[in-house]
């Protein structure tokens, strides 16, 4: 009996989304979604615009609360709960149209997301006591190593409004990363990238997935970085899962085919 309930525990997974739907007056987004995902795989979600890719993102990470159903992280329900206390339990995410603090500077950005599991008290922060400069350093040289990871280190001084579109988009995963999390949500990352920039960011998130032990799930259009990279897919069409299973199971699926290209009798070019 003790070996099937370990058992158990370690098949667990460690993000759960049972049934949840989402509507706005009366539109359907979302439809009896359903998600079982398991610790250190990268799952892909695809579809067309307007599928419900994002909102999916937004249900899970407590930016939209569901009309229906339930979300558990570790077994524990999260349904509902606000973007902070998600991002500080370990789900971190980046966004389709970048959110950035573009008066600050590029470690400015990352350390305010580090400082989501430091503990400061009110008088040692006034006082500017030892322990808040120590703490306070602890914040910048971690920062400062994730933009090394990620190729930043140089930018480090430069207002975000003042860098490169690619840079703004390192620069968001890095600070995802700096909360910690366990689970990565990255929401369109090759948006505006070439296929030599899309090839980095394949062996950036593979890289990442081995130095902090994340689960990673995308959002993204470009197909080829998707089959290449995800272990499993998920197609949406119409706010529901029209398909799921390994790359080369969806991208032969004829709901899939028609969703992309509108006839089933014609090249799968579109999710190659």
């Amino acid at each position: 009996m003790t070996e099937n309930k370990e058992d158990e525990v370690i098949s667990e997974p460690i993000l759960r989304v049972e049934d949840v739907s989402k509507s706005f007056r009366g539109l359907r987004a979302v439809s009896g979604y359903n998600l079982a995902l398991r610790e250190g795989e990268i799952l892909g979600i695809i579809g067309p615009n307007g599928a419900g890719k994002t909102t999916v993102f937004h249900l899970i990470t407590g930016f939209l609360k569901p009309s229906s159903g339930r979300v558990y992280f570790r077994g524990k329900e999260i349904t509902g709960t606000p973007p902070p206390r998600i991002a500080k339990l370990g789900l971190a995410r980046t966004f389709q149209n970048i959110r950035l603090f573009d008066r600050l500077t590029v470690l400015e950005n990352v350390t305010v997301a580090a400082q989501l599991h430091t503990n400061y008290n009110i008088f040692e922060v006034f006082a500017c006591l030892p322990s808040f400069r120590r703490k306070e350093k602890r914040v910048r040289d971690d920062s400062l190593e994730l933009l090394k990871l990620l190729g930043l280190a140089d930018l480090r001084d430069r207002r975000v409004d003042g860098l490169a579109y690619g840079d703004k988009r390192r620069l968001e995963i890095a600070r995802a990363l700096a909360t910690r999390p366990k689970i990565l949500l990255l929401d369109e990352p090759a948006a505006g990238t070439n296929p030599h920039e899309s090839d980095q960011l394949h062996e950036m998130i593979l890289s990442l997935r081995r130095t902090f032990a994340l689960t990673v799930v995308l959002v993204e259009h470009d197909m080829r970085l998707m089959m290449n990279l995800c272990e499993r897919l998920q197609a949406l069409n119409y706010g529901e899962v029209i398909a799921e299973g390994t790359p080369e199971e969806v991208r032969q699926h004829p709901d899939v085919i028609v969703s992309y290209l509108g006839t089933s009798g014609t090249t799968q070019s579109a999710v190659n």
